[in-house]
């Protein structure tokens, strides 16, 4: 018997069961996207779809591996979930998964009826899978679709290269030295997801000045990947920023969320829902992991508040 099969049969009872009132189906897009979508029995056609990116760096992370994950958001929600298996580096380096997942938001979007949603769509993601979920809404709006865009969650976005960052935010770009083995996100790890050939990496010293290009490919100031590049950062509806504090990447969502008010952004206790112009931004910072500690009232909140 092979070892995945042993482990499991010892431990099957600890892996939570199939959701009955959650409905999983697989879905692909015009040019080959998969995307599994997960539909609660209370959703309505009314609320927006949730277009999910799961993390890993650009380079691992699978839709089946976060099933647990987006089956009790889709349920404690009421909203149809969309998870898409876009392309990992470096077999396919960028910009091929930054593709898919605006292929599949705009899928999302297209395919509302079929969905049962009302045409709408909130992105959300982890890691690198906020990065996306934040490019791939920048994208949707360059494409004049931003009244079809109702918001993103990200969850310890990545939002800056560490070779890039804007001297207005140097200073406080610390927690890549502060949380550089904290998580399993490393610095170091960071590094060889960003690009970093690994032979390079082996050390506990790296050479920052070496840095290849052979597993992401993204440039260091790419506006869809390093969203704080981007010129339209501003046209983003509302934002939900979730980080931990000892996560490499902490500093990463705290630049976001300073970016984003000096941008003008009202956050959510500020800005009353008979107010759809305004740009709203909420941010948490906690100790334990951002995507479960993401709660389920603030993707609501953004899936029903109405703009304009």
């Amino acid at each position: 018997m092979e070892l995945g099969a042993k482990l499991l049969q010892k431990y099957a009872a600890h892996f939570p069961l199939p959701d009955p009132t959650v409905v999983l189906a697989e879905h692909k897009t015009v040019s080959g996207v998969r995307i599994k979508t997960y539909t609660p029995v209370n959703a309505t056609a009314e609320m927006p779809a949730v277009c999910y990116f799961h993390g890993g760096g650009f380079v691992v992370g699978e839709v089946d591996r976060d099933d647990p994950l987006v089956t009790r958001l889709a349920k404690d929600t009421g909203l149809v979930f969309a998870s898409v298996e876009y392309r990992l580096a470096p077999k396919h380096v960028y910009p091929a998964g930054f593709n898919d997942c605006t292929d599949a938001a705009n899928w999302c979007i297209d395919n509302a009826k079929f969905l049962g949603t009302n045409g709408s769509v909130l992105l959300m993601g982890g890691s690198a899978g906020a990065a996306l979920a934040l490019g791939a809404a920048l994208k949707l709006i360059e494409e004049g679709k931003a009244a079809m865009l109702q918001g993103v969650v990200a969850c310890q976005p990545m939002t800056l290269h560490p070779d890039a960052v804007p001297a207005e935010y140097q200073d406080h770009y610390t927690s890549y030295d502060e949380h550089a083995t904290h998580t399993l996100n490393s610095a170091q790890a960071m590094r060889a997801f960003f690009g970093e050939s690994l032979s390079e990496s082996s050390g506990p010293n790296i050479d920052v000045d070496r840095w290849s290009t052979e597993l992401h490919n993204a440039p260091k100031v790419d506006p869809y990947i390093q969203c704080l590049h981007h010129p339209r950062l501003k046209d983003l509806p509302a934002v939900y920023i979730n980080a931990c504090e000892c996560d490499t990447l902490r500093d990463d969502a705290r630049a976001l969320k300073r970016t984003l008010d000096k941008l003008g952004y009202r956050t959510w206790s500020h800005a009353p829902q008979d107010d759809p112009n305004a740009n709203l931004c909420s941010f948490t910072l906690g100790c334990g992991t951002p995507m479960t500690n993401t709660p389920a009232s603030h993707i609501t909140f953004l899936s029903s508040r109405r703009h304009v």
